[in-house]
């Protein structure tokens, strides 16, 4: 069985290979832009459009059960503990997280990548052409249990790693040229609170 801290490492290196991939196949890729307060790990800007993706990092992943309504700013995640002698791994019933686990309050990702996209889309001007934006938020690592309520007209994917290159190449319309992707890129980068040139996530 791999140990958390390496299978952490693990899907944390698998995020950064699809991006890596994209990136040879001419996607531009800024990293780390913070815009208000609110940050994304990664804008993907490609002829699809603009996907804007936020990483979530939870501790462990055999005994995490996240929980949380898209609407709301604070989600939960239980980490559960063992009472008395182990006995295999734990498991969770799908109604709900376990009796014995420490709770954790998290920002509501979708929301926090959503107010990233509103604000650009008030920067990004290409003319009469709208560029379309695409918010993902990846968890890693796959943990045990999720329950989300989402919206019923959410745009948001939220996949583990080993559905991340899926979730950024479903789209396959080509909507910018080679141009408009180096301006949107060069809009977001500038735009960040701290601006920055894109970067390489090898």
């Amino acid at each position: 069985m791999i140990v958390p801290k390496i299978r952490i490492s693990v899907e944390k290196k698998r995020v950064k290979t699809v991006i890596n991939e994209l990136k040879n196949q001419g996607c531009r890729v800024v990293e780390n832009v913070s815009l208000q307060g609110r940050a994304v790990d990664y804008m993907l800007v490609s002829k699809q459009g603009v996907h804007a993706v936020k990483v979530c990092l939870f501790p462990k992943r055999h005994n995490v059960f996240l929980q949380g309504r898209e609407e709301d700013r604070i989600w939960h995640y239980y980490v559960a503990y063992a009472v008395g002698p182990i006995q295999g791994r734990f498991s969770y019933p799908l109604e709900g997280p376990p009796g014995n686990a420490n709770k954790h309050a998290m920002n509501n990702p979708v929301m926090e990548v959503e107010e990233v996209i509103k604000t650009l889309k008030g920067k990004v001007d290409l003319g009469n052409k709208e560029v379309p934006f695409h918010p993902v938020i990846v968890f890693v690592p796959k943990i045990k249990a999720v329950r989300l309520e989402r919206k019923p007209d959410s745009r948001a994917q939220i996949v583990f790693t080993d559905q991340f290159k899926a979730a950024l190449t479903k789209q396959d319309a080509e909507l910018l040229s080679s141009g408009e992707i180096e301006q949107v890129c060069k809009i977001i980068s500038q735009s960040a609170d701290k601006p920055q040139n894109p970067t390489s996530v090898a």
